[in-house]
């Protein structure tokens, strides 16, 4: 009597072993990759809006540091001519600078080249009362960030603020490119780990494959009736075989039990026939 057992079940499970842990390490790979492409791109974000903002306060420092030099010496922010032209050439000198204005502390524009920005003189008023003297701070409206820096008197009261609006959608280009450029590079990283993710399980998995393979083969062949020891071939491992030769002994010896307890079953009845 031998075991019943098929064959192509038995090669294929052991075959899709190598499939399943490769597949399995290549899911992790892909999530890292994720998580990485995620945080690269957010640090190029936040990176490149601080080198913009860090670009734009400069130009705002040195505009602020012509209308004090011009308070110091009695003259108003509409009286110093140098402005309008300051105003012009920032305009004319940096593409992505949609509008730079000087407002007063009620909010109102005094001077301003580029289209100025939607809220009213109540929001910059609010804003610059809400900041220290001589602060900055960054909002947005519409296409544009937004940087505000604050200026004071001589006697370091707030007098108004200078606000540069600069192009949101160079940014948002920027790091679209840039997210493509990450997600194209993950695609390729994960496309080679991929394959050697498959390529390294099945390696790993080949003996021990080939080993199930051989325990199913003979286990299929194993005549349970017969008192003949498993033989070991020659590329099986001797735990192995020492393993399937005490399962073939229980084996045989649980179907000895079964075939005793057939035998007695006839006898039994005719005793109680009697």
């Amino acid at each position: 009597m031998s075991l019943p057992a098929s064959s192509g079940a038995a090669k294929r499970r052991p075959a899709a072993l190598w499939l399943l842990v490769g597949g399995l390490l290549a899911m992790v790979i892909a999530f890292v990759l994720s998580v990485v492409v995620l945080l690269n791109y957010a640090n190029f974000r936040k990176s490149l809006q601080e080198q913009y903002l860090t670009r734009h306060l400069v130009l705002a420092k040195d505009l602020r540091q012509t209308i004090e030099a011009g308070m110091n010496i009695g003259l108003t922010t509409a009286e110093n001519t140098r402005l309008p032209r300051i105003l012009n050439a920032l305009r004319s000198q940096h593409a992505a600078l949609h509008f730079v204005g000087i407002c007063d502390a009620n909010g109102r524009w005094q001077l301003s080249q580029g289209e100025p920005p939607e809220q009213g003189p109540d929001y910059w008023r609010e804003r610059l009362n809400a900041i220290a003297p001589e602060s900055s701070w960054l909002t947005s409206s519409g296409r544009n960030y937004l940087v505000g820096l604050s200026f004071v008197n001589n006697f370091a009261v707030k007098e108004g603020a200078i606000v540069i609006g600069y192009d949101r959608e160079e940014i948002d280009r920027a790091t679209h490119h840039m997210l493509i450029v990450l997600a194209q590079q993950a695609l390729l990283t994960q496309a080679l780990f991929t394959v050697l993710s498959l390529a390294g399980a099945w390696l790993l998995t080949r003996r021990y494959t080939a080993s199930v393979v051989t325990a199913a083969s003979h286990l299929e062949s194993l005549d349970l009736a017969s008192d003949q020891p498993l033989q070991k071939p020659g590329d099986m491992d001797d735990s192995l075989h020492q393993s399937l030769h005490a399962y073939a002994e229980q084996a045989r010896k649980a179907m000895q039990a079964l075939d005793a307890l057939d035998s007695a079953k006839p006898a039994d009845k005719g005793t109680d026939h009697e």
